[in-house]
């Protein structure tokens, strides 16, 4: 009899490999299943989608936020667990799931992305004005429309659709594949942190397919990856993720009933006390995350560390 062995034995090309045809296996799948479920479930056919905005009948709306949450899960959240599970013997430590390596963190995290995502806007405020003219408008428009129509809130139940599919979902599915998987897998190449952040920044923010937000979701991106590097906890960067997401569904959701707060999120222009108050709540609270990091090991990404290798297969 022979033990199973892990895909960590492979080399880690064929890692890669696997990793990208899971990936292409469950969006096949979970799209074929979406094609036939979403029109019995909600009488709204797939083609229907192509043109969703704002203004698109609810049911629509409710067909495509099922949709998101049907190719989320196909995409991201079961390639992650499935190719951690098959990878390591631990999947959850391989993962990066583990508490922060001080209390203190679960705190300064929060103000972190708090004060960033102030930064965040202001970034994707100067790029809306930049794109213009440069042939990106129908990519920008259709993402646009998306947005619009999934943030149409008009109920607490909009509101708690919207928080499941565009918040909570993308906080662990997108965290788990990007930094948990593929920041380990080009680490592991590498050698080096900083470009193990960068590259995995720079997939994480053309996935999102928004030209106007490339930038701001590129820094968004390392951000989130520096974090689960200083506090070796993937649970912080999914709490930073769904912070800086959901608080904003949030305010939009209360914009829709508040005149006020509607105005200036519509302008798209931050007072300038809400971007000094950002940036100074940024530097201060990144500061003392800085002072309290307790940062992954320099052989982090080995999946080998503090084990015996052995051989692939192993007579018993």
């Amino acid at each position: 009899m022979f033990k199973n062995r892990y895909w960590r034995e492979y080399p880690l090309f064929l890692q890669s490999v696997l990793l990208l045809l899971m990936i292409f296996s469950f969006t096949s799948f979970f799209f074929a299943i979406a094609q036939l479920a979403i029109p019995k479930i909600t009488g709204v056919s797939l083609l229907s989608l192509q043109d969703l905005n704002e203004n698109s009948p609810k049911k629509v709306i409710n067909a495509a936020l099922l949709l998101q949450l049907i190719t989320a899960s196909g995409i991201f959240l079961l390639p992650a667990l499935l190719f951690s599970y098959m990878t390591h013997p631990r999947p959850t430590e391989y993962l990066g799931l583990r508490k922060p390596g001080k209390p203190i963190q679960w705190l300064l995290v929060p103000l972190v992305i708090l004060g960033a995502m102030v930064i965040f806007l202001f970034i994707n405020a100067i790029f809306q004005q930049m794109m213009h003219g440069l042939g990106f408008q129908d990519m920008q428009e259709k993402h646009d429309n998306m947005v619009k129509a999934f943030l149409n809130m008009t109920s607490p139940a909009d509101l708690v659709k919207a928080l499941s599919v565009m918040a909570i979902l993308p906080a662990i599915c997108e965290e788990m594949i990007f930094r948990g998987i593929l920041m380990r897998l080009i680490h592991k190449r590498s050698h080096r942190t900083g470009i193990a952040i960068a590259i995995s920044s720079l997939v994480f923010a053309i996935v999102h397919y928004d030209p106007a937000g490339l930038v701001a979701i590129f820094c968004a991106g390392a951000l989130l990856g520096g974090i689960y590097y200083l506090t070796g906890s993937l649970w912080l960067g999914i709490l930073a993720h769904l912070i800086n997401n959901g608080l904003q569904i949030v305010l939009i959701y209360i914009g829709n009933h508040n005149q006020s707060l509607k105005t200036i999120m519509d302008s798209n222009e931050l007072p300038l006390p809400v971007v000094i108050t950002g940036v100074a709540l940024f530097i201060v609270s990144f500061y003392l995350l800085w002072k309290s990091r307790t940062p992954l090991p320099a052989n982090w990404s080995d999946d080998f560390a503090g084990e015996e290798r052995e051989d692939n297969f192993t007579q018993i």
